[in-house]
């Protein structure tokens, strides 16, 4: 029995660090979802939208509703339980802030190593975590049990919606990897309640503006953010798993640099057919065959002629087959069996 009372303890205590009500809880939820991230991601934009920033060069030109699905109800699901999940995590960060000896919180206390270089380690770390991590959950056995809802977007923008959308194990995991660049810091360099809390503002930015239609990129002591290259993962996926240190991707060998020319990407539609189709280029998977064949201009440019990226599987009768074709440049999408 005091084992029990033991884990429902540390149950509570994880849960809710700070011991808060009923209503104080929906309070904070409240706080949390409309002010801590649809209110911060609507200043993020407007923000970026006053600086003059463009639009991504493939944004020029209306999107069409298949590469764009709206919210389903498994979105919307998925999107409580993360905001949920955010509450959570800012009780446990504030709890810790203000209790850990780890954490300097007064004026006086800010040195030259616990702001700025704390706050490179905590992006440099996190991203080391994340990016690997990243590449795992695109592992063809792991992929459709947790992260493929995320990339149901092929051009991502509306913000933290997009962002937020995924499995709430992924957003656990995202969570996880910044616990990972906070210790980094404090064990290293130490670490301020200030620091923190830039760290966290400007993350949610980043990762809002990484699921918006707007092309900030800036880059400097190897920090590169880049909404091009998280473009580029969501219309292929196989590449830059990275956030802010894309030298990550170029370790792993999975960096690609940005290009808008749907010809240069067919292959983007043909990893996401084989993707759909839950197999390689050319390999039995689950007792079926699948074959992605890709076709197009090897100018580079196709300047308006058509492409398209099929693939076929061949299931167990040899005479049935399904195409998936992406055409038009890619952007629009059609099915025919035989």
């Amino acid at each position: 029995q005091k084992v029990a009372m033991s884990l429902g303890e540390r149950a509570s205590q994880a849960l809710n660090p700070w011991a808060l009500g009923p209503g104080a809880l929906l309070a904070g939820f409240a706080a949390v979802l409309s002010g801590g991230i649809y209110i911060w991601d609507n200043v993020v934009e407007k923000l970026v939208e006053l600086s003059g920033v463009r639009k991504l060069p493939t944004r020029d030109k209306p999107i069409k509703p298949e590469l764009q699905p709206p919210l389903n109800t498994l979105s919307y699901i998925y999107l409580t339980f993360n905001a949920i999940n955010e509450l959570i995590f800012v009780m446990n960060i504030t709890h810790f802030l203000w209790h850990s000896p780890l954490v300097k919180l007064r004026v006086a206390e800010l040195g030259v190593l616990n702001t700025f270089p704390a706050l490179y380690v905590i992006f440099l770390a996190q991203d080391m975590i994340y990016a690997p991590t990243h590449r795992f959950m695109h592992w063809r056995p792991v992929y459709p049990l947790v992260h493929k809802h995320h990339h149901r977007q092929i051009y991502p923008s509306r913000g933290y919606a997009d962002a937020a959308n995924e499995h709430p194990i992924e957003h656990m995991i995202g969570v996880l990897c910044a616990w990972g660049g906070i210790f980094a810091a404090a064990y290293t360099t130490g670490v301020h309640a200030a620091t923190l809390f830039v760290f966290f503002n400007i993350h949610a930015a980043l990762a809002m503006l990484n699921h918006s239609p707007y092309d900030v990129e800036f880059s400097h002591l190897g920090f590169t953010y880049s909404v091009k290259a998280h473009e580029m993962h969501h219309r292929k996926f196989s590449m830059n798993y990275a956030q802010y240190f894309m030298f990550w991707d170029r370790m792993m060998g999975t960096f690609k640099e940005y290009t808008a020319y749907f010809a240069a990407a067919v292959g983007t539609w043909a990893e996401r057919a084989r993707a759909a189709c839950g197999g390689d280029r050319d390999g039995e998977v689950g007792g079926r065959f699948t074959r992605v064949e890709a076709f197009g201009d090897s100018s580079g440019d196709l300047g308006g002629a058509l492409w398209a990226a099929r693939a076929i599987v061949l299931s167990s009768r040899p005479t049935s087959r399904v195409h998936h074709g992406y055409g038009a440049s890619g952007d629009s999408l059609a099915r025919q069996s035989d």
